[in-house]
C-alpha cells in the first residue's frame, strides 16, 4: 500500500473557532483548541509500502463508503483529506472527511450513538468524552481487526504507540467504568496526543537577568514581571482569559494539579464523590491568573489559545504555557518571528501537566466496520504520524516519532515534550459521563475572576456549587 503522506500539500483555509457552550450553556465559548497554521514548503519523506500491502495480502473494499470526522482547527483532518484519492486507489474506499467545532462534533457523535444511527464510521473522541461515548459500550472493540493479517500488516508495530497515551485514550474497562489497562482496546491513538509545555524567550531571559525557567507559579509571576516592557512592545506573558473551555482545561487545571490540588475525592463506585473547587490550591490557581493579567497584553481576557500562540510567535510576549500542539508554531520559521529565540521547559510545580489528545474508533452501529478500520490503520502508521508532525507541528502518538532525527531537528522541544507525556494526567472529570459539563461550568467563573467581576475565592465558591450540582444530578454523591 502506498499511502503517500509526504506528497502533495494544499493550502488549507484558516478555520473559524466554534462555540462549545451548547453542552453546558456557555454562550460563545470557543473551540477546545485553536487553529494551527501549516508551515509552508516542508519536505516530508514519502511513505514506504507496508510489507503485507506490497505483497497484495491486505483486503480492499471496492465501493465502500467511510465518513470520518475530526475536530476543526488542529489539522487532524488535513493530511487525510489530502489523501482521499490515494485511499480510493489503494483501499477502494470512497472517503469523506469532515471537520467540526467541539460542540457540534460532540452533539452529532453522541446523538448518533444513542439513536443507533451514527453518521461517522470513523469517529474521533477526546479524553473527556470517553465515559459518555465509549463507557456505555457504543464502540467496537478493535483487537480482532488489529490481529487480522488481512486487515493489519505485520509491520504496523502497535507497540510503537506511546504507552501512557494508549492508557489514556485507547483502553476502557467497561466493568470498572474507567480508562486504562486492564481494559479493551476501543480507539487507536490519534491523530494527536498532547500535554502542556512552557515556551519562553531565551533572549529576553538573558537581557533582563532571568537565570532559569520558573519552578513555582509564584516565580512564574515574577518572571513575567521582569519580562514585561510594554514600551518596547513586549509583554511578560499571555494566557487564555476568555470564556473558553481552555481557561479551565489549560490554565486552571494545570495550576491545580501542579500545586498538588485535587478536583475530587471519593468513589464513583460508591457514589461518594466530593468536589474541591474551593480548596486552597484552587483559589491559588485562580489568584495566579488574576496576578498575571497585570503583565499581559491589553485584552488578554478575550484571548483563547489562538491569540496566546500568535502573541508568542509574533514576539510580543516573554513566556507562555500552552498545549504542545498549539505551541509548535513558535518554533516554525515560516510562522514565527522568534523561532531561533525560544526554548521549552516543564511547567512550574510538581512537573505534572494536563494530558490531552484524541483517539479514532468505530461505532458499533455502522455497517462498513472493516473498511473503517482500514482507514484508521492507514492514518495511524509511523509515516503518517511523522508527516502530521513535520507538516503541522502537531503532537506525536508514536515513540518512533519522538526519536526521529528529522522531527527533533525541526522541533527541538520534542525531548521535553516526550518527558511531559510520560507524567501528564487527564483532566480530573474524565471518568464521568458529565465530564464535558464539568469543564465548561467552572470556565464561567474563572473568566469572571480574571475580568475582576468576582474575587478568586468567590469564583471558586460558585464553581464548587456548580460542579456539586452536576454531581448531584448525575447521582455521584448520594448525600449531596
Amino acid at each position: 500500500m502506498k499511502g503517500h503522506f509526504g506528497g502533495r500539500k494544499t493550502s488549507r483555509r484558516e478555520l473559524l473557532t466554534k462555540g462549545a457552550g451548547a453542552a453546558a450553556g456557555i454562550a460563545g465559548a470557543a473551540l477546545l483548541r485553536s487553529p494551527v497554521l501549516a508551515p509552508r514548503g516542508l519536505a516530508v519523506p514519502r511513505l514506504r509500502p507496508a510489507k503485507a500491502a506490497a505483497a497484495g495480502t491486505l483486503r480492499k473494499f471496492p465501493g465502500a463508503t467511510v465518513n470520518a470526522v475530526f475536530i476543526s482547527g488542529e489539522h487532524d483532518d488535513t493530511l487525510l483529506r489530502d489523501q482521499i484519492s490515494d485511499v480510493k486507489q489503494t483501499l477502494g474506499i470512497n472517503l469523506t472527511v469532515t471537520d467540526l467545532g467541539a460542540d457540534a462534533m460532540h452533539d452529532k457523535i453522541t446523538q448518533g450513538l444513542r439513536s443507533g444511527h451514527s453518521p461517522y464510521e470513523v469517529s474521533t473522541i477526546v479524553g473527556f468524552w470517553l465515559a459518555e461515548t465509549v463507557g456505555p459500550g457504543y464502540f467496537e472493540p478493535l483487537e480482532k481487526y488489529l490481529k487480522d493479517p488481512e486487515l493489519t500488516p505485520a509491520d504496523f508495530d502497535f507497540e510503537d504507540f506511546v504507552p501512557k497515551h494508549l492508557d489514556y485514550i485507547s483502553y476502557w474497562n467497561l466493568a470498572e467504568h474507567r480508562n486504562g489497562r486492564p481494559g479493551q482496546l476501543f480507539l487507536l491513538p490519534g491523530p494527536h496526543s498532547d500535554a502542556h509545555m512552557v515556551t519562553y524567550r531565551k533572549d529576553l531571559f538573558d537581557k533582563y537577568g532571568v537565570s532559569a525557567p520558573p519552578k513555582t507559579w509564584d516565580e512564574y509571576v515574577q518572571v513575567a514581571k521582569k519580562l514585561h516592557h510594554p514600551g518596547d512592545g513586549v509583554y511578560g506573558t499571555a494566557f487564555v482569559g476568555k470564556l473558553d473551555p481552555s481557561i479551565a482545561l489549560s490554565e486552571w487545571a494545570n495550576r491545580l494539579v501542579s500545586m498538588g490540588g485535587r478536583m475530587f475525592t471519593g468513589s464513583l463506585k460508591d457514589k461518594t464523590v466530593v468536589p474541591h473547587l474551593d480548596s486552597p490550591e484552587s483559589v491559588a490557581a485562580v489568584e495566579n491568573l488574576v496576578e498575571l493579567a497585570d503583565y499581559a497584553p491589553p485584552g488578554v481576557t478575550g484571548y483563547a489559545l489562538t491569540e496566546v500562540a500568535d502573541a508568542m510567535a509574533a514576539g510580543k510576549v516573554g513566556i507562555t504555557m500552552l498545549w504542545v500542539t498549539v505551541s509548535g508554531r513558535a518554533w516554525a520559521p515560516k510562522l514565527s518571528k522568534v523561532a531561533d529565540k525560544v526554548e521549552a521547559a516543564v511547567p512550574p510545580g510538581n512537573g505534572v501537566t494536563i494530558r490531552g489528545g484524541w483517539g479514532m474508533g468505530i461505532p458499533k452501529d455502522v455497517k462498513n466496520k472493516e473498511a473503517a478500520w482500514a482507514v484508521i490503520r492507514y492514518y495511524s502508521t509511523k509515516e503518517a504520524d511523522k508527516a502530521r508532525v513535520m507538516n503541522y507541528g502537531t503532537a506525536a502518538v508514536r515513540r518512533s516519532t519522538f526519536k526521529d532525527a528529522d522531527v527533533v531537528k525541526r522541533y527541538p522541544y520534542y525531548p521535553t515534550f516526550g518527558k511531559l507525556l510520560e507524567t501528564a494526567t487527564p483532566y480530573p472529570s474524565l471518568p464521568f459521563p458529565e465530564s464535558w459539563e464539568m469543564v465548561l461550568e467552572p470556565a464561567k467563573y474563572w473568566n469572571l475572576a480574571v475580568t475582576k467581576q468576582l474575587k478568586p475565592k468567590e469564583a471558586c465558591g460558585k464553581a464548587q456549587d456548580a460542579v456539586r450540582l452536576v454531581l448531584k444530578k448525575g447521582g455521584w454523591n448520594k448525600s449531596a
